[in-house]
């Protein structure tokens, strides 16, 4: 009896030291859940932010495509006009100093796309990279121009000649700005020629 006794007495000993393990175990248990939780959480804003990004940058090459389209239309109607600013968004210089900056520009008024299925909202402007307006074949106005690749005459091509880098076709700079959904802002500039 003695012996059943004293096993009683270290068996209820133990019932105290299983309930604090087992406490300290919850407690380690719903930490790592919290933790579980709150990178899922972070994972998914991160996953949100890069599709509104994605989004952004899409709404911005259909931007670029339709200033292309109208710098296009304008050389095609009459490529003088494009010698000139035209109001709002097509300016024919530069200036001596390129500063612009799109940050810090006044996109008030600019050209507008409509709002894509996504809800964003793009704005262009269109910069011929010359140093003034005017004709950009007149000295003054300092273009920078795409290279004309001649080589060959009427009896075929000679790959021996070097091509000639004379051009009255100068680049153009689109800048667009797309403003969307969780006021996200993104700029996207293209050289065209």
């Amino acid at each position: 009896m003695r012996h059943i006794a004293r096993f009683r007495s270290v068996r209820n000993d133990q019932k105290g030291i299983v309930l604090v393990v087992a406490l300290i175990v919850l407690v380690a248990m719903t930490l790592a859940a919290v933790a579980l939780m709150r990178s899922v959480d972070i994972s998914t804003q991160i996953a949100g932010n890069l599709a509104y990004r994605q989004s952004g940058v899409q709404a911005a090459d259909g931007a670029a495509e339709i200033a292309r389209d109208w710098l296009l239309k304008q050389a095609t109607q009459d490529i003088t006009s494009l010698d000139a600013n035209i109001s709002p968004s097509y300016f024919a210089s530069t200036g001596a100093s390129d500063t612009f900056d799109p940050l810090t520009f006044d996109w008030t008024g600019k050209s507008k796309v409509p709002k894509n299925a996504a809800g964003n909202e793009a704005q262009y402007v269109i910069h011929r990279m010359c140093e003034a307006p005017g004709d950009p074949a007149s000295e003054g106005t300092n273009c920078f121009t795409s290279p004309v690749v001649v080589s060959g005459d009427s009896q075929g091509i000679k790959p021996d000649i070097p091509p000639s880098t004379v051009s009255n076709n100068p680049y153009y700079r689109v800048t667009v700005r797309v403003t969307g959904l969780k006021n996200t802002v993104t700029y996207t500039q293209v050289m065209v020629y």
